[in-house]
């Protein structure tokens, strides 16, 4: 059975009113109504605000072949600004978003997730990496725990971001990710006294060799880990700093 498509589109308030308004230019291609009776069909189809606004249209100026574009003009002065409010609060709504002090990082994942999904309904989305990249400069982190997020990811994507995220902040971090903070920040710092000891004169590169490499240094009583007080190191004290010789002769 062939279908005629006399009954057009119905609107929802909630339904994006642009959404609507292609469903309905579509429906005045199949429909076997005739034009000037198109958009009287419309307006009878219509309920709340819709409904009431169309009504307010002189049934004559609706029952013309122009009747669907006086239609139209009258309900986007009424829809489409609020179109356009409800887009730009999606795109603010998510471009404000910034994890919370004691929020989670579990739910913070969550939210910044649905935010972004509100926003992707009215055509938005922002490539892969720069989301991933949103996602980790959102999440409220200090450089070296930005840093061990970085080199947690196996690549620049949003899911592979969102997985170290989880698997290192987790509420309760576990022993393998615990096992990647120290591991990365003994590296980095092995990296920075290599490089400080390669710049050093034969003479400072030869006691330094001969001075015992100490283990990190411990926590303080505010918990932040204790620093050498010549060369701001976490690996040594003063008195086994190789630098302290430089120091008092300044």
């Amino acid at each position: 059975m062939v279908s005629n498509y006399r009954v057009p589109p119905t609107f929802e308030e909630g339904k994006p009113y642009e959404s609507w308004k292609n469903e309905v230019n579509i429906w005045t291609r199949v429909t076997d109504l005739e034009s000037k009776k198109q958009a009287l069909a419309v307006a009878l189809a219509l309920s709340g605000r819709a409904r009431d606004t169309a009504m307010e249209i002189p049934v004559d100026d609706l029952n013309k072949d122009t009747g669907m574009t006086t239609l139209f003009a009258k309900l986007d002065d009424l829809f489409l600004k609020e179109e356009k409010d409800r887009i730009y609060e999606a795109y603010s709504d998510f471009d404000r978003i910034i994890k919370e002090v004691n929020m989670s990082m579990a739910d913070y994942i969550i939210d910044f997730e649905q935010r972004y999904s509100r926003m992707k309904k009215y055509n938005m989305e922002l490539p892969d990496p720069v989301l991933a990249f949103k996602l980790l400069d959102t999440a409220c982190l200090d450089i070296t725990d930005r840093q061990l997020a970085l080199t947690a990811c196996s690549d620049v994507t949003f899911a592979s971001m969102k997985s170290a995220l989880k698997r290192i902040f987790g509420e309760k971090r576990g022993a393998a990710a615990e096992g990647i903070s120290q591991e990365s920040v003994f590296a980095a710092e092995q990296r920075r006294q290599k490089g400080k000891f390669w710049r050093q004169s034969p003479h400072q590169k030869t006691s330094q060799l001969n001075t015992p490499q100490p283990g990190t240094n411990p926590l303080d009583k505010y918990g932040r880990r204790s620093k050498c007080a010549v060369c701001q190191s976490t690996f040594h004290w003063v008195k086994n700093c190789p630098h302290k010789a430089d120091s008092s002769a300044t």
